[in-house]
């Protein structure tokens, strides 16, 4: 857990769980997210988050080829790829597409209640980790269950078993993606060793039913990404 590279260690586990992280952004790549000027409006009452800094990140500041990473290599990924055949509800092919995306500064003590998104798919990208785990453990070392700063999702087994998967995100975890089930429920627990920010940026992908895939032919770049500009 504190081998400082928990988000390889934890992996295999997670995707086996639904929860596909993907390293294919670099910190220059997700520099623009950290520029407030970058952001339009609160976005707190839309969310379920007991964070008070939560906002929606302008359309136009985001790079058309940052959104092209999100609509592309994560539906490589063969779990990614399965989950979309489960939805066999369409009539017709469609296209994906980004609603809103916004970023949340969470502070000491505030956190983020067990909910779920609207969507197809949602993702998280953790650009910001202050604090170190095995601090944030010593708090409650009493505990059997030391849960600190960790994000966590409801699993159900077929057998109607529920179970938490908790996420030890430490600074590994920095322009780390993970794309999973919008329905799927989740949270974040609260940090309390640390004054900085915990800094992430989450967004829900949709199929764009109002636009029809072509049935022969290749896509062109143009006709496959689609960022709904919603400022």
């Amino acid at each position: 857990m504190y081998n400082g590279d928990n988000y390889r260690q934890e992996y295999n586990k997670l995707e086996s769980r639904g929860i596909i992280g993907f390293d294919m952004f670099t910190s220059e790549e997700t520099a623009f997210l950290l520029n407030k000027k970058n952001t339009i409006s609160p976005h707190n009452h839309r969310l379920a988050g007991h964070i008070k800094s939560e906002r929606k990140i302008n359309p136009k500041k985001v790079p058309q080829s940052f959104i092209n990473k999100i609509l592309t290599i994560p539906f490589n990924n063969r779990t990614i790829l399965d989950m979309v055949e489960a939805a066999n509800y369409l009539t017709h092919q469609a296209y994906f597409s980004i609603g809103d995306i916004w970023i949340n500064r969470q502070k000491k003590y505030e956190y983020n209640p067990i909910h779920n998104h609207d969507g197809l798919f949602s993702f998280i990208l953790f650009l910001k980790i202050p604090f170190d785990l095995k601090k944030e453990d010593e708090v409650f070392s009493e505990s059997n269950c030391t849960q600190n700063g960790r994000t966590f999702f409801i699993n159900t087994l077929a057998t109607g078993q529920v179970f938490p998967t908790s996420i030890n995100v430490d600074k590994s975890y920095e322009n780390k993606l993970f794309m999973f089930n919008s329905k799927a429920m989740h949270g974040v627990y609260p940090f309390f060793t640390s004054n900085g920010e915990r800094i992430t940026v989450s967004g829900n992908v949709y199929f764009d039913i109002d636009k029809h895939m072509p049935r022969t032919g290749e896509m062109s770049e143009k006709q496959y990404f689609k960022f709904k500009q919603e400022a």
